[in-house]
């Protein structure tokens, strides 16, 4: 998601035990771009099977398969 996504909303108890995931990328214009850059913030549930702040969405996307 872009950067106007607050991830802490998904560090909820509500959430986190509906395994709701997310990340957020900045600085981008289009989906390309994205796809080329780097998690800017990461929900607790994702941490939890590996991704990180940082992390090539590349990278992160191949966890979720």
């Amino acid at each position: 998601m872009c950067g106007a996504l607050n991830v802490e909303v998904y560090n909820t108890k509500q959430m986190k035990e509906r395994g709701v995931i997310c990340a957020s990328v900045r600085g981008v214009k289009t989906f390309d771009e994205m796809l080329a850059g780097t998690l800017y913030d990461v929900s607790d549930k994702f941490s939890e099977i590996g991704a990180y702040k940082g992390m090539s969405v590349y990278e992160a996307l191949a966890l979720l398969i």
